[in-house]
């Protein structure tokens, strides 16, 4: 979801938990690990850091200064970062905006990084008992298709399982029923899934589904 370029490139560093809705990236994190390609957790992703990740370097003397003004001339072009508005920028050179970016492993224990890392294990776990084991034969093939702002896409293994995820990557709620097929291996709102079908689907719902076939 997040990266070091995307994140260091930023005039402060910040990070999708100061810019995104929590409920957005909660649902765009269940996609991230449930999906058949490889996902990647940038430093700290997992438990919701909140520290910055600046642009900083190991540099001195005139190759210091270059990279100081060449930052601020990259950042000028973006609103909010010319030089009579800006707040000045952290020194990429300087030891402070390394030391800012470290990650303190021990916020884990606070209530809102642990539900957050406890949410990444909940998807992490369920990856590794129902996605990885029909990994081993090339996809078959994988579809997509949106209606207004649902998204369902489709994956068929070399084995005939078949996942299925719907997402309402949205704001706000729909209203409506969605057939599906297929076993829920994970939902953000099981309350929502009667008799096949799912029924108004809250803001930044996605549900995971599974077809069994023989392994």
């Amino acid at each position: 979801l997040q990266n070091h370029d995307q994140i260091g490139n930023r005039g402060f560093g910040d990070r999708l938990t100061q810019l995104s809705d929590s409920g957005a990236l909660r649902a765009m994190m269940a996609i991230l690990l449930l999906a058949p390609s490889i996902p990647m957790l940038f430093m700290g992703e997992e438990h919701g850091a909140a520290e910055p990740f600046l642009f900083f370097v190991d540099f001195g003397g005139e190759l210091a200064e270059a990279v100081r003004k060449g930052r601020r001339r990259e950042l000028e072009r973006f609103p909010g970062f010319h030089p009579e508005e800006a707040r000045p920028i952290p020194d990429p050179c300087a030891r402070a905006s390394l030391e800012q970016s470290a990650i303190d492993w021990s916020t884990q224990s606070d209530a809102r990084h642990a539900a957050w890392l406890r949410h990444c294990r909940e998807l992490l776990a369920i990856r590794a008992r129902e996605i990885i084991p029909r990994l081993g034969k090339p996809l078959a093939r994988a579809s997509f298709e949106t209606a207004e702002d649902l998204l369902t896409v489709r994956w068929v293994f070399g084995h005939g399982a078949r996942l299925t995820l719907v997402a309402l990557p949205a704001a706000a709620a729909r209203a409506g029923s969605v057939e599906v097929a297929g076993r829920p291996i994970w939902m953000s709102d099981r309350t929502v899934l009667r008799d096949g079908a799912l029924g108004d689907l809250p803001p930044w719902f996605v549900g995971w589904f599974l077809s069994e076939a023989p392994l």
